[in-house]
């Protein structure tokens, strides 16, 4: 389903039952539902049994207004079986760049990652890019969160040799039902200190950027190399 749609369908399909003269209902959290409503006939199986269906076409605007839709039926008013629709939470991502330093640098690549956090509903696209070129990244599956929302990350394996060369590196994520868009450039820096205090404040100062990410992750590269990402209390720190 694309919240970004027009109009939304919600198929609701009733079941073995009998007599044939059920009522079905539909309504939302501002009451009862009269229009919109496609109702097919009742067919009967071998087991003398019926089954029907039911389509709301809802519009955008009122798909968002409205959080829950509810599709009832049965013989009385009193006792009527009830199936709920949710309409989908929209939130955009947080985003977190993750650029190893040098000590993290292998001898023939560098790995860049993107970490997506707190999304949902669960739609999100990657790209990559060196300069204007497109690169072939990694997006590996959603996972769902406690709290409902989506979390994910993509990455990109480089040569070391165009990584220590300076070349820039970007991370484009778009989440299209929050309408959502952000670049992330990467960039080799020589000397650069992976700590973003002042030097003088963070001896011996580990990798550990600040996120909204919840698990352990293990990355295991196409050419074998594997990677654990290791997060608690908002941080994350690489392990090789």
């Amino acid at each position: 389903m694309n919240s970004n749609q027009a109009e939304i369908s919600l198929l609701c399909l009733v079941k073995d039952f009998h007599p044939r003269s059920i009522r079905q209902t539909w309504s939302s959290d501002s009451g009862v539902i009269t229009t919109g409503i496609s109702k097919y006939p009742a067919v009967q199986g071998n087991d003398k049994k019926y089954t029907m269906s039911s389509v709301l076409k809802v519009s955008a605007a009122d798909w968002k207004t409205n959080r829950f839709y509810y599709c009832q039926a049965g013989y009385n008013s009193n006792n009527m079986e009830k199936r709920q629709f949710e309409t989908p939470k929209i939130q955009e991502p947080n985003i977190t760049s993750l650029v190893p330093p040098a000590d993290f640098i292998s001898n023939q690549n560098a790995v860049l990652g993107c970490v997506i956090s707190g999304f949902a509903p669960d739609n999100i696209q990657v790209s990559w890019k060196k300069g204007q070129a497109d690169q072939s990244g990694v997006l590996l599956s959603s996972q769902r969160r406690d709290d409902t929302t989506f979390e994910t990350i993509s990455y990109l394996t480089v040569s070391m040799v165009n990584w220590k060369e300076g070349d820039e590196y970007t991370c484009e994520v778009l989440h299209p039902p929050s309408n959502f868009k952000k670049l992330i450039n990467m960039k080799y820096q020589q000397g650069e200190s992976p700590c973003r205090n002042p030097a003088s404040t963070c001896p011996p100062c580990s990798f550990t950027p600040e996120l909204l990410y919840h698990t352990t992750l293990n990355v295991t590269l196409r050419n074998g190399e594997k990677y654990q990402y290791k997060c608690a209390q908002q941080k994350c720190q690489i392990k090789l």
